[in-house]
């Protein structure tokens, strides 16, 4: 970077790597330097997942507890969601993708119906839940029902 603009960089003290010093890379936090996160919002992310993960338990306490508190700021947050999440799927071509996105049996979609991850399935369950599925498929377009 140059020298006039490093008044406006920042080290995130995760992964070490200069970054503007903007909201674009660093969350706000009133009491740090330039009134940002000392860590990326990257570093932030894997910070949160590996916290979560080791304090499921606590967390969901205090999720609990502040959904309870707050019902009000809790409801304004859902309803924004459906909001955003109702204008997604409100598109015609949205509504075609995930149509596609059915038919086809994208690895995404069948890892969904499995309820897992893509990444932490294997390629052959993949293949074999694929096969179960057209199977079941087919045998609803015949009128077979099996016991």
């Amino acid at each position: 970077m140059e020298a006039a603009n490093v008044e406006n960089t920042k080290i995130c003290t995760g992964c070490k790597k200069e970054m503007l010093a903007t909201k674009e890379f660093f969350h706000s936090h009133k009491l740090g330097k330039l009134g940002l996160s000392s860590l990326c919002k990257k570093c932030k992310l894997e910070y949160r997942k590996k916290h979560y993960k080791n304090n499921t338990e606590k967390e969901k306490e205090y999720s609990k507890k502040w959904k309870k508190d707050n019902p009000k700021r809790y409801q304004e947050i859902r309803e924004s969601y459906k909001e955003v999440r109702n204008k997604k799927y409100d598109s015609e071509k949205e509504k075609q993708r995930l149509k596609n996105h059915r038919k086809n049996l994208s690895d995404g979609y069948v890892c969904q119906c499995m309820n897992v991850k893509l990444k932490e399935m294997p390629k052959k369950i993949i293949e074999t839940k694929r096969l179960i599925i057209n199977l079941k498929r087919e045998l609803k377009n015949n009128n077979v029902k099996i016991k």
